[in-house]
């Protein structure tokens, strides 16, 4: 899935369905039978959920091997068994590993859901013994029409989805956050030939550094597309190539302790120069 597609809606769902014991005509759960109830509770003895421990940016093999074995067993109360393996790109190749033999074998009434944003960097060892589901961006008019119900206007439902790429859910935490001004805000910003509130600027983008990298890139595409169109130098569309470079590493850089209003700020300084050097 895409982020912002609602993958977590959708799994929240299935995990309710499969778990309730008394499901309606439609296979949704009735939210009412101790299951359900155990489930909303946080403790159904036959759900797991795998994901990176604290601090950490990995799922390791222990985290894995140890709920494999618990998969292993017969259910506690009967029913299915299910794990949820999110975001599984984040596994290891060891923790990969360990879950093939489950995954090829699992215990009757026992599954597994692997959920990921980025299914293309899961081993294809993994994906080869899957069902692979995707889940597809919503009709444009569907999605704004969702966003409208949320409080969104017809404008700003079409900005926030241009900015999340039609991706529903990224849209709406896109507005709560007031990216639209952002866009336009860095816009302006990148378009002046001042840099006297770049520092202020940079501060402020650092305080949301996923935010910031999102509207970023849809400027550097924009601006990408229109060097291409309209035959600019090709060293004008290298060098917005290589800001958009130089973003990723800043991203990556979260939390590391590097100060990002200042690496923001370089970025700044290098998009304005590409614009006065061409």
């Amino acid at each position: 899935a895409m982020p912002g597609s609602g993958l977590e809606n959708l799994l929240a769902q299935i995990t309710a369905s499969v778990l309730c014991s008394t499901p309606n005509a439609a296979s949704l759960a009735c939210g009412a039978c101790r299951s359900c109830l155990a489930r909303i509770a946080g403790t159904h003895p036959d759900y797991y959920v795998i994901t990176p421990e604290d601090g950490k940016q990995s799922i390791g093999v222990d985290s894995v091997r140890i709920q494999c074995e618990k998969l292993s067993r017969t259910a506690f109360a009967g029913g299915w068994q299910l794990a949820v393996v999110d975001p599984a790109h984040l596994m290891t190749v060891a923790a990969a590993n360990a879950l093939l033999k489950t995954l090829e074998e699992p215990a009757p009434q026992t599954m597994l859901i692997l959920a990921s944003d980025h299914p293309g960097k899961l081993l294809p060892t993994l994906l080869s013994r899957c069902q692979r589901i995707h889940i597809k961006r919503p009709a444009p008019d569907v999605a704004k029409a969702w966003l409208m119900e949320r409080g969104s206007s017809e404008k700003e439902s079409l900005s926030l989805l241009a900015l999340a790429g039609g991706a529903p859910m990224l849209a709406h935490s896109l507005g709560q956050k007031h990216a639209v001004s952002l866009y336009q805000k860095l816009g302006q910003a990148l378009a002046s030939s001042s840099n006297s509130g770049d520092l202020a600027l940079a501060k402020s983008l650092a305080g949301d550094l996923n935010t910031f990298a999102l509207v970023y890139e849809r400027i550097l595409l924009k601006q990408m597309r229109d060097a291409i169109g309209g035959n600019a130098a090709s060293g004008f569309a290298l060098g917005l190539s290589k800001q958009f470079e130089k973003l990723l590493k800043v991203r990556d850089w979260q939390g590391t302790g590097v100060r990002l209003d200042l690496a923001i700020l370089q970025l700044l300084d290098g998009h304005r120069a590409l614009f006065t050097h061409s």
